[in-house]
């Protein structure tokens, strides 16, 4: 995995999955720390709301939790892609 020095991300990879490319990241810790302290609670209060499961059932998030207030800074590292993928000749490299 490369090393991204100056972002929000410690770390970046594309593996070929077939049959497409996978970006992998590591986010830096600071990043990871500031998007657990806003997302998990938000998403503990979302199924709050809703109640306990019953054993079998499942539960699926709203298709717009990219919206919320509380997931932007997970929005933004998503979003903003690694200094070495805009810069390296193998990022799209094939093996």
């Amino acid at each position: 995995m490369n090393q991204v020095a100056g972002s929000r991300i410690d770390a970046s990879d594309v593996l070929p999955l077939f049959p497409t490319l996978v970006w992998k990241i590591q986010l830096s810790d600071g990043v990871v720390d500031a998007i657990e302290s806003a997302a998990l609670p938000a998403l503990r209060e979302m199924r709050r709301k809703l109640g306990p499961l019953a054993p079998g059932q499942g539960w699926q998030s709203q298709q717009t939790l990219h919206e919320l207030e509380a997931l932007q800074e997970l929005v933004t590292s998503v979003e903003t892609p690694p200094v070495s993928a805009a810069i390296s000749p193998d990022f799209l490299r094939s093996n």
